[in-house]
């Protein structure tokens, strides 16, 4: 029993010491979120959410960039309104939580694009490890093996990574693609692994490919017919504008 109110007391006083600690808030905030980017060096980027909300940035970092994961840093006096009312927040340090977080982006291919022969018919493909899929602000987001690693020499090379579509079996609630992949693994690498990470594809130009309903299900078949699938919204098929 004198354990226990030993420990109590203990308790007690670090609970204690703390109330009496001041500590100030300085305004110093920051987060993690995936984000579309557009914009220049010239004019600023503008980092799209992918819940909803924008930030801006002058971070020189984010040239070339369309969509990745970033750490967003900022205090509480960056916040600012547009003359429409619309709160976002201005002037944020912004930068890719790592290498692997600025993602390659690909447009999906056409069954009727002679391109997408030369995909199906190479011999190199292989059922890819998908782990995740996601759709936000013009993009889907496959979390899958992106690359191979070398364990002798250290090189990595990008495998090729392609979503096909049949325009003629499409529905209006439900977009389906075919998921290929090529890991580009070079005869001479005998100790070899995969790198993981997030690519996205375009699909923004697939907006008017039916006339879709207000919930679309994006359904990625790999050559096993396994099936992964996620929700979008039907304005999820458009980019973010500044209009």
């Amino acid at each position: 029993m004198r354990y226990i109110i030993k420990s109590l007391v203990i308790i007690v006083s670090l609970l204690f010491s703390l109330s009496c600690t001041n500590i100030e808030d300085d305004g110093s905030r920051g987060f993690y979120s995936k984000a579309t980017v557009i914009g220049d060096s010239e004019n600023g980027y503008y980092c799209f959410l992918n819940h909803g909300g924008y930030v801006f940035t002058r971070d020189s970092n984010l040239k070339g960039v369309e969509r990745g994961y970033f750490s967003f840093s900022y205090s509480e006096s960056d916040w600012a309104q547009t003359p429409q009312g619309v709160k976002y927040i201005d002037n944020a340090h912004v930068q890719p939580f790592n290498k692997y977080c600025i993602y390659r982006v690909t447009n999906p291919i056409s069954v009727d694009n002679e391109n997408s022969q030369l995909v199906i018919n190479n011999n190199k493909n292989v059922i890819p490890e998908l782990w995740g899929l996601s759709g936000y602000c013009g993009y889907v987001d496959l979390n899958m093996n992106i690359a191979a690693f070398n364990q002798i020499s250290g090189e990595e090379v990008n495998a090729d990574i392609n979503l096909i579509y049949n325009p003629d079996k499409q529905n209006n609630d439900t977009l389906l693609f075919q998921l290929y992949c090529n890991p580009n693994v070079p005869s001479n690498w005998n100790k070899v692994s995969n790198t993981y990470g997030d690519i996205s594809c375009d699909i923004s130009s697939l907006s008017d490919l039916k006339q879709w309903k207000d919930s679309v299900v994006i359904v990625v078949e790999t050559e096993d017919m396994k099936r992964h699938s996620t929700k979008i919204s039907k304005q999820d098929f458009y980019k973010p504008s500044l209009k």
